[in-house]
Parts: structure tokens; sequence; C-alpha cells
């Protein structure tokens, strides 16, 4: 039976434990593992762009690996790690079981892992209707059903060029939900031919909106950038996107990509990426990804005005109850201060996991941010003796609802100490009381 093997039990730090952990059990450790199929089985190739579920016990990730469980297909290659279950399948099935005859990627997870979506090339999707090219996807891991997200509310598929047809899914918590990147222009009724736009696609109705709209309702004078894999709230209300228009809100952000929210209950656009004092962002900004209730937002940004202390990208907290926007430190790895950084999710708790760049040749780093915190950010992406990765991690990124339980990427070879495969792995650092049942026989001492 496929298990998780345990690499360490990791010590937090005061402060990290005392704001991390303050909706948990006292405790002193979190518990740190590495994605295996077996004991003293590796992984036989390389995993990428994870997620966890809300609920922090399931992960999914993307996955060139022929191992994760007895028969698995060439196709199946979207990844579901449900921990409590101590099972690994696969989410790229249609709705016969057959898995999908090409390239599946980008997955994430609805809030108790029963909803997986995803980007898929496949031509047996089994929907019900021919599709061709990349499409957004859902699967029912309780019903086995696949359903065509990228779809017009009348059902035909999304038709639009080779690379921007469909792609970047995120999911509300309820699976309801899902929003996508397209510049398809037969999805609603009005859109502008070959620009990019963010829909959300209701699976329960079959209806689909574009949200990239200005306060208006109109469509954005200029194509979307993109969103991210977090860029709709646990109830589907709000959705985050990136874009240069300069018409979304008024006097405010043209000419540069901005981050934009959209309030599909009130019909309005809001800029995020501004100053605590309301001024919009005076360089790129992008890589959002918004918190489950919908209070928080993290992003990159290239600005200077935002609070930062250099040119380079940061990562920014902007809070929407408060009405703040804060830069999130960059963090200190072997005495080196990082240059950049770049790929980012945040809790409803406000803590932030993101992706560094470090001077070569430091290999870029994940760190943990606890807003508060004496030395935040912390290093998360080092062994059991606090040595940070000896290789690239942090390809791709995210936390739970609660911030206990976290899930990045990574190339190194000393965060696990039978790491042998030379492939990028799927790590986990988590909460013990996140997953109680996860200390009788599903690790490997």
């Amino acid at each position: 039976m496929p298990v998780f093997r345990r690499t360490s039990a990791r010590s937090i730090r005061n402060a990290l434990y005392a704001l991390a952990l303050a909706a948990a059990p006292a405790q002193a450790q979190f518990l740190f593992v590495r994605l295996v199929p077996a004991p003293a089985v590796e992984a036989n190739g390389s995993s990428t762009q994870v997620d966890v579920s809300l609920d922090g016990r399931s992960m999914v990730f993307a996955s060139t690996a022929g191992n994760w469980f007895p028969g698995q297909l060439p196709g199946d290659g979207i990844i579901v790690a449900d921990l409590l279950a101590q099972s690994f399948e696969s989410a790229s099935r249609n709705g016969a079981g057959v898995p999908l005859a090409g390239n599946s990627a980008g997955p994430v997870l609805s809030a108790d892992a029963r909803y997986v979506a995803f980007g898929t090339q496949a031509n047996n999707l089994g929907v019900g209707i021919p599709t061709s090219g990349a499409q957004i996807v859902r699967k029912d891991r309780v019903s086995g059903q696949l359903s065509l997200v990228s779809a017009s509310a009348a059902g035909t598929p999304a038709a639009g060029s080779a690379s921007g047809q469909a792609r970047y899914a995120s999911i509300s918590g309820d699976g309801r939900f899902v929003a996508f990147s397209s510049d398809a222009a037969n999805l609603v009724a009005g859109d502008v031919p070959g620009t990019e736009d963010i829909f959300v696609k209701d699976l329960e109705t079959g209806a689909i909106e574009a949200v990239s709209r200005d306060v208006n309702g109109s469509f954005t004078a200029a194509g979307v950038a993109f969103q991210t894999s977090h860029s709709i709230s646990a109830d589907g209300r709000w959705v985050l996107f990136q874009s240069s228009a300069g018409n979304l809100v008024a006097a405010m952000g043209g000419g540069v990509i901005q981050v934009y929210l959209r309030d599909r209950q009130a019909g309005s656009t809001e800029l995020l990426s501004r100053s605590t004092a309301g001024a919009a962002a005076n360089s790129q900004s992008d890589v959002g990804a918004i918190s489950p209730g919908g209070r928080f937002v993290s992003f990159r940004s290239f600005a200077t005005n935002l609070g930062g202390t250099a040119a380079s990208s940061g990562v920014y907290l902007r809070d929407r109850i408060a009405g703040t926007t804060a830069p999130i430190p960059k963090p200190m790895v072997d005495g080196v201060a990082a240059n950049s950084c770049r790929e980012s999710d945040v809790s409803d708790a406000g803590t932030v996991i993101l992706t560094c760049v470090f001077p070569s040749p430091l290999p870029d780093q994940v760190v943990l941010h606890v807003p508060g915190a004496a030395g935040t950010p912390f290093l998360v992406s080092s062994d059991a003796n606090d040595v940070r990765g000896n290789a690239l991690s942090g390809g791709s990124v995210a936390i739970d609802a609660s911030g206990l339980s976290m899930v990045f990427e990574s190339l190194a070879t000393n965060l696990a100490a039978t790491d042998a495969n030379g492939e990028s792995d799927v790590f986990v650092l988590i909460a013990p009381d996140v997953l109680e049942r996860i200390f009788r026989d599903g690790f490997e001492d």
C-alpha cells in the first residue's frame, strides 16, 4: 500500500509557532515529508505544479512518473495524494476511467479535494462533444465524472489560439466555480477576438461569465496578462486577474500590468496593486494569489512606491479589510539576501509561502512569511538541520486555508535522506493536528 515517507520532524521557531499555529493545539513540531510511491521507492519521474486542498489533507501535482500506484497508465499525469487514505490516484481520466490521451497540467483542488480542475490537450474527454486543443476540465473524484469547463453556456468548447485557448485554472472551495484564462471569443456574447480574458464557469448551471471587466462591466481594452492557480476565493465571489488595460479603474493603473479584483456579487472591479495611501503601483505587478476567505492578497511587483526597498521584484501582502499593502521582507539564507521573490500563496491567517531568488550560486528557496513575527520570513526548503536546499526549490508553492499545511516542489537532493532519483519531488510541511491519523502507520521511519 502506498505510504508517505517521514524525512524529518522539524522544529518551528517560537515566533512562527505562536503565530502560524495560533489556531492549533500547543505543539513544537511540524512534520516534513517527501511524497514517494511506497517505502524505499522513489518516483521515477518529475513532479511539479503543486496545490493543496483548503483543509490541508490532500495534495495534487502534475507528474511524469509512472509508478505512483499499481496499474498506473500513460496519461495518468495528474496525481492526487490523499494523506488520510494514504493513497495516490489519477485525476486525469475521463468518466469511463480511461486515461486522457494528451498532456495535462496546472491542477488545482477544491476545499475537500473532491474536485480537481486542470488543463488538458487530450481529445478523449468523453464530455459528449468533440474538443480540440487546450481545454479546462473538472474531475469529480467521487462520481468519476469529467466535465468540460472551458465551454459556453450552450456547451460549445473554447476555440482560440494554440497558446491561449484555455489555461490557468483556479477553483472555488465547493468546486462549483472554476476560473480560467482564454482568448477564445465564442464563450460569451460581445467578446473581442484575440484578447485574453478571465472567465468563471458555473458547473452547476452551465453559465459562464467574463470577469476581467471594468467598473462599468465593459471588456478590457487590452489583453489580460494571466491569472494564477489561486485566483478565486473559496465562495467564488472574488476573482483576481492581471491586466495592462487602462480602462479598468478610473484614472488608475493603466499602462503597466496591475493586479485587479473582480467582485462577482457587486459587479465591481478594484485595483489591488496599490500602496496603503492608494497610489497605483508604478511598475509591473502580477502573480497574485487570494486567501480563501478573500481578505488577503499576495502579489509580485517591480514597483518602487509600495514600500519595498529595491527595484527588483518583491512579494507584497494586501489586507483588503485594513486597506494596507506591506512588502514581505526578502529573506537571508547563508548570510546572503535574496535578489527577488515571485510565486506565492496566502492563507486566511495572512501567512504567505513564497519563492525567492538568490545571487548565484545559491539556488531558489521557499520561505514562509508570518506577519509580525521577528525574523520572518522563515526558510522552508531546508533539511532537518535547517540547511538550505542544494538545488532549485519553489517552481510552484501552495498553502492551505489555516496556514498549517503547505506544499512545494524541489530539485534539491538534501531535503530527504534518501533522495536519489534526480527529479523534482513534492514536499509537504504540515502541522500534526491537521492530520491526526498521520502518526499511526502512514509513514516510514
